[in-house]
């Protein structure tokens, strides 16, 4: 993986995030300009959550793309702290699903 926290890869301007797609591509194995044609698709959605009591000042960004997810966990500057992929459960497991 490369080291795209030293630079400005997520931005947050008047309560929205803005990701740079390489660093999207890079959590999900996508080339660059595939990340957003998979968003206007809805192929690749999006979540942001807001941390509370001992998170707060931090945000969770969770992207979702076929049966995996990526998240980062950013500070209010848009500083990278956290990076982690996962795999969802199959439909019907029973952990639940994203929409």
């Amino acid at each position: 993986m490369t080291d795209t926290s030293a630079t400005q890869a997520v931005e947050f301007n008047d309560g929205a995030f803005t990701v740079d797609a390489a660093v999207i591509a890079e959590g999900f194995a996508l080339a660059p300009m595939l990340v957003q044609r998979r968003m206007r698709e809805g192929k690749l959605t999006s979540r942001c959550e807001r941390g509370m009591d001992e998170d707060a000042g931090r945000y969770r960004l969770t992207f979702f793309y076929n049966q995996r997810r990526f998240h980062l966990v950013v500070d209010e500057r848009g500083a990278i702290l956290e990076r982690s992929a996962t795999v969802r459960a199959a439909a019907g497991s029973g952990t639940g699903n994203h929409p």
